[in-house]
């Protein structure tokens, strides 16, 4: 799941569409019912979508029929690139972290109890008050400036108000109004959830457009379109004691519910408006949920490269018992290849984007640029002509990466990390590869971590890391979208103890340096 900070962020962007599309289409107009259930929608969800996770069934697409799910594709690629980044950037500020958890879950506390305590005060004021009973509601008579209005099953009148004249049943009937649709429950759910997402600035909007549509919806039971009706109703409600001198009439949810009264045609389109949503909503669905499906295992009857220790199966993991000695592995001699070949280099994270980080404070830029430093150092190949996308500690966005691998027009593509395990129980290598055989360079990338899985294997028996190939249940966007065989090598565990040392060991990055252009060389010879 993403960080909460990035739970928020969408959350925020989700309910600012849907609220625009409200203001656009629905504000204003007079089907107060629908507007009602929208803006409560609204809280639900924008709350709910960030959570989904749908999966795009790009396996069940036709030929025919993929050029319809375009649009569909490229969000799903967005979404799983969007998360995969984000929740692959380890935070620097985690003595922050505990600071504004704690500041956050203050405020809420704060705003929930001040929500008790209102709830608190009008009971009190139930209790303190003269009461009669009408029916299924409570009529609770006090002289409150405030009054009249209403809270779950009670009506608070204040008593300079004639019940018996016709401007004071309309107030009545106006009161019960809100009594009868259970507006009470909108405003304390409302709150709620407000609360909750009090950084939201969207969730206090459509709060407050919601007490409005409360307002329109009495206002429409009670006056019945009479707009002279309803001006005298206001004029008792708000000012019971007459004085106009310290009150403006005009004030703007007045003029608005003055002008909705006087609106008696309804809107243009009025069906096309409120079910222009449906589609709407499917598309910020897509926006934020949809995920490319990503099957549990490589498809099984690809091409397997006939070496000793592949498999079939995604996962390859080494099971030799012997050790290849040290002399053995550098006595290695290079491939005369027939041409040459552009081979990119990629190391992992850089700049202010350390990466993973181990106990010692040690990054995965660090280590990656180090491995990528290993490769170049070890080359020695004249027909592998090695570009790299960064020499120094600086971030580069994927974006820039992607356009250097394109202009450098490289032959394949190797993407140096490290990894992490929060449990600090994992080690080993691990090979990842394009995340869906729907990419035209799948069969090819799969082939070149079978060489490179077979390379690694025999180059680092004396460190008994065991060597997988496998997917990530998020694909990784640069070796999707390299278009070329493209492959990300995680080294080691850098929350590994036993694998950290040999990450930071020369003689441990020497052989997975050698391994790693073995493996390149086996799998350009191949392709002759």
């Amino acid at each position: 799941m993403p960080s909460i900070l990035f739970y928020f962020l969408q959350v925020v962007i989700v309910s600012g569409i849907l609220y625009a599309y409200y203001l656009i289409a629905l504000r204003n107009k007079r089907f107060h019912q629908y507007n009602r259930f929208y803006l409560l929608s609204i809280f639900v969800i924008s709350c709910l979508i960030p959570l989904l996770r749908i999966s795009l069934p790009v396996h069940s697409i036709t030929q025919n029929s993929k050029e319809s799910f375009k649009l569909f594709e490229v969000m799903a690629d967005n979404n799983t690139h969007f998360e995969e980044y984000v929740t692959g950037v380890e935070t620097k500020s985690q003595d922050w972290s505990g600071f504004l958890l704690l500041l956050y879950a203050s405020i809420v506390l704060i705003l929930l109890l001040k929500l008790v305590f209102s709830i608190w005060k009008i009971m009190r004021q139930v209790n303190r008050s003269s009461k009669e009973n009408l029916g299924n509601v409570v009529l609770v008579k006090n002289e409150s400036d405030v009054s009249p209005f209403s809270f779950m099953h009670f009506i608070f009148w204040n008593k300079t108000i004639d019940i018996n004249t016709p401007s004071g049943k309309l107030i009545l009937e106006h009161e019960l109004t809100h009594v009868k649709e259970w507006h009470s429950y909108d405003i304390i759910f409302s709150s709620v959830i407000t609360a909750v997402g009090w950084m939201n600035p969207i969730f206090w909007l459509v709060q407050r457009e919601l007490k409005m549509v409360h307002e329109f919806i009495a206002d429409n039971k009670a006056v019945h379109n009479n707009a002279s009706d309803f001006a005298s109703m206001l004029l008792v409600a708000a000012f019971p004691k007459n004085n106009l001198v310290t009150h403006s009439f005009f004030h703007s949810p007045i003029k608005r519910r003055l002008t909705m009264i006087r609106h008696i045609s309804l809107a243009k389109y009025p069906y096309v408006r409120r079910l222009l949503i449906l589609p709407f909503l499917i598309l910020v669905v897509a926006l934020f949920a949809f995920r490319k499906e990503i099957s549990s295992a490589v498809v099984i009857n690809q091409p397997i490269i006939p070496t000793k220790t592949t498999s079939s199966n995604k996962e390859i993991e080494s099971t030799k018992s012997t050790e290849l000695k040290n002399e053995e592995t550098q006595s290695n001699s290079t491939i005369d290849l027939k041409k040459t070949y552009t081979v990119m280099i990629d190391a992992g994270h850089g700049g202010h984007d350390g990466g993973a980080e181990a106990e010692d404070g040690t990054k995965e830029s660090d280590i990656s640029l180090q491995l990528l430093n290993r490769v170049k150092e070890t080359n020695t190949n004249a027909k592998l002509n090695l570009v790299f996308t960064r020499t120094d500690d600086v971030y580069q966005h994927p974006t820039i990466k992607l356009n250097r691998i394109n202009e450098s027009k490289a032959d394949l593509v190797v993407s140096l990390h490290v990894a992490s395990d929060i449990n600090k129980k994992l080690s080993g290598i691990e090979i990842y590869i394009p995340h869906t055989d729907t990419v035209s360079h799948y069969k090819t990338s799969y082939q070149l971590a079978n060489y490179v899985a077979n390379s690694l294997t025999q180059n680092s028996e004396s460190s008994k890391l065991k060597v997988q190939i496998k997917t990530r249940l998020v694909g990784i966007w640069i070796i999707d979208k390299a278009a070329r065989p493209a492959i990300l090598v995680e080294a080691g565990f850098l929350t590994n103890r036993s694998d950290l040392k040999m990450l930071k060991s020369k003689e441990y990055q020497e052989r997975f340096a050698k391994a790693i252009l073995s493996g390149i060389e086996g799998y350009l010879q191949s392709k002759e």
